[in-house]
Order: structure tokens, then sequence, then C-alpha cells
């Protein structure tokens, strides 16, 4: 039996509320929800605005910042057009990637307005 075979009878039918409870964060990334507000204070950058960065964030903790921040982005926008940014970048220590006591990865964090 091939692995998609195999995928393809672990197949279930799931009611929207199953869904919705097995796919919900379950409040982790609305602690964040703080940040919204941080990006919706900031000045375009084009027009002279600043940038906020924090440090030693852990993968989770980014991606929770930045779904939080996408919230904020008109959905009929594309990429390119996005009003609010949050981007990251690995930390480095003597030229190799940083981590914490776990061995997770940290990052710098940037949120700005375009």
């Amino acid at each position: 039996m091939s692995r998609a075979d195999e995928i393809f009878e672990t197949e279930q039918e799931i009611s929207p509320a199953e869904f919705r409870d097995e796919r919900s964060s379950r409040g982790k990334s609305s602690k964040y929800r703080q940040f919204r507000e941080v990006a919706k204070q900031l000045d375009s950058i084009d027009d002279g605005g600043s940038v906020k960065k924090y440090e030693e964030l852990t993968e989770t903790e980014v991606s929770s910042i930045r779904n939080q921040i996408l919230q904020l982005v008109d959905e009929d926008k594309d990429r390119a057009e996005r009003e609010f940014r949050a981007t990251r970048k690995k930390m480095k220590d003597g030229g190799k990637d940083k981590t914490n006591e776990d061995g997770e990865q940290l990052y710098y964090l940037y949120i700005y307005r375009q």
C-alpha cells in the first residue's frame, strides 16, 4: 500500500463545530493581542515612523504575534500591499544561530507600518 493510500484511509468526516474546536488556539495567540495596538499606533515608516523591535522570541511567539498583526490587514489586499507588517530575523551569536536553553531558535521581531 502506498503512503498516499494510507493517508487516504485516515479520512474522517467531522462537524463544523468539531473543526472549530480542533483548530482553535484556546487563547494561545490571543494573549498577544496587545501587539495589534502597538502596530495601530505606529506611523508609516515611509513618513518617518518608527519600527518596534523585540528580541529573543521563539518561533511560537513570533507566529502568535504575526497572526495578531495580520488580522489588521484588509483581506482584499495582496501580500505586497499590506499596511501592517511583522517580520523576523534569526538571532546570531558569533555567527551561529542563537537558541534558548531548550534549543529553540531565537528571533528578532520587527513591527512596522508600511
